[in-house]
């Protein structure tokens, strides 16, 4: 670790005593920023600014959790179109009547930072410096996100653990879905978009959390679901939670798990000898789940591999199953491989 101060002066402050530093901090990052994109695909004057997003989202990725919400307005929008409740409610929740507009984690910041941006003339357009000032502010609350996908169902569980002593009121957990690339029909101008704001889980107005918390408090939150609509590949699909103050709009954390839609089956093998299947949560932490493109014609053994090449867990499947829950992996920490391969 190299810690390197650089100081400049013009030479005419000669009498003065020195500089000296205080409150210096060091440690490791525990804040996640959630940058909020309204955009509407006939404004012109929006694709420079949603290509600033886009680059800082991309390029700042283990640090910035990007939502776009497409608005109806200053014209129509297909994206607004498919959910303009939860959409709407968004646009009604931060009171806006232009895009675009970007908030970071909600356009409070108790450093003074920029903290929104209305685009409207070169002073008002995001910053990537500011955006990571907001970084280096210590969260409150530690998010994990668990998720799964059975039969075009989307599950999502989430534990919260508080960071430090809380007493605040209105505090709103978010559960959001968005999809990560999407192409408009060339009659629609063919351009790509990202992480488009999708769907709200249960909705728009989400779930109450308590307002004490103690230090190292952690509490799990119901598990819920949706069904997927509108996304055509699983492995698109981005969960979001965040939890916010629903009155002052103070964003305290967010987490993200993009879902990996991994189907992985023998290359090379005759007609009716290939095993498909989906496994699911990646990463997995004690239980997991193996679904089956048919139900299994024959026993099949289920071989787990350290990256040595170890075995280190196996089990047996029996005939006629669709899926293969492994409960209690109790793996260390790393890397594994999965093997499948039919009795005989």
């Amino acid at each position: 670790v190299v810690f390197r101060v650089a100081y400049g002066s013009d030479g005419s402050d000669m009498e003065n005593d020195g500089i000296a530093f205080d409150d210096i901090w060091i440690g490791e990052r525990s804040r996640n920023i959630l940058l909020e994109h309204f955009t509407n695909i006939a404004d012109e004057s929006g694709f420079n600014a949603d290509a600033l997003v886009d680059t800082i989202a991309s390029h700042r990725s283990e640090d910035v959790i990007n939502i776009q919400y497409h608005t109806n307005f200053p014209d129509d929008d297909p994206y607004y179109n498919y959910n303009p409740g939860e959409a709407g409610a968004r646009i009604l929740f931060y009171g806006l009547t232009r895009a675009p507009f970007s908030f970071v984690d909600g356009g409070t910041d108790d450093e003074n930072n920029a903290s929104y941006y209305s685009y409207s003339n070169s002073q008002t357009k995001i910053d990537s410096t500011d955006v990571i000032k907001r970084s280096l502010v210590p969260s409150k609350f530690n998010i994990e996100l668990t998720t799964g996908i059975n039969d075009k169902i989307l599950t999502v569980s989430t534990k919260i653990t508080a960071l430090d002593n809380i007493n605040a009121a209105n505090l709103t957990l978010f559960l959001a879905v968005t999809e990560k690339k999407n192409t408009l029909p060339a009659n629609q101008g063919g351009k790509e978009y990202w992480n488009i704001f999708r769907k709200f889980i249960p909705d728009a107005g989400g779930l109450l959390l308590k307002n004490s918390w103690l230090k190292g408090e952690s509490v799990s939150i119901t598990e819920q679901s949706w069904t997927i609509s509108k996304i055509l590949n699983n492995s698109d699909i981005k969960v979001i939670a965040f939890i916010q103050d629903a009155i002052n709009k103070d964003v305290y954390q967010a987490a993200s798990v993009t879902w990996q839609d991994i189907v992985v089956g023998m290359k090379d093998l005759a007609a009716g000898e290939k095993i498909n299947f989906v496994m699911f949560p990646n990463p997995v932490v004690n239980r997991l789940t193996i679904l089956f493109g048919e139900p299994l014609s024959d026993e099949t053994e289920i071989r787990i591999f350290d990256v040595q090449g170890i075995p280190v867990l196996t089990f047996k499947a029996e005939s006629g199953i669709d899926r293969y829950i492994i409960d209690d992996l109790n793996l260390k920490q790393g890397l594994y491989m999965v093997r499948i391969s039919r009795k005989g």
